[in-house]
């Protein structure tokens, strides 16, 4: 696990972030208004097509589904990075400070390439493999 203020990268472009179909819309909304693209998932579908779908597109995800934590099910290796949101309670308000807060101070830093990135209500924890 890396620190995430140890991962400069040169990278202050928009993203765009594939959004799993559990991700909730007011919350894409937000990385809209940071001036990032949201494409979306539709309902139903895997958690195998949408990573498939992410590494094809070089697109990455963005979600809550805790299944997209197991890095042996989905590897790090060869993708465009993944962001997983556990941020409790499940307050939307809350959520939204947080995720903002990802959003304007560490993405802009962070190469999440190869990368999955864990947002909790207190800590943004880096894995790579």
């Amino acid at each position: 696990m890396l620190e995430a203020t140890e991962l400069l990268a040169s990278h202050n472009l928009p993203v765009k972030f594939l959004a799993d179909e559990n991700m909730s819309r007011p919350l894409t909304r937000v990385a809209l208004a940071h001036g990032h693209d949201v494409a979306w998932s539709p309902k139903g579908t895997s958690d195998t097509v949408v990573f498939a779908r992410s590494k094809k597109e070089k697109i990455p995800i963005l979600t809550f589904d805790t299944d997209f934590l197991d890095t042996a099910k989905f590897p790090l290796a060869n993708t465009p990075g993944r962001i997983v949101l556990r941020v409790l309670p499940t307050i939307f308000s809350f959520q939204c400070d947080r995720f903002s807060v990802f959003l304007r101070q560490i993405l802009p830093t962070l190469d999440i390439t190869d990368r999955l990135i864990v947002i909790t209500e207190s800590e943004v924890y880096v894995y790579e493999e």
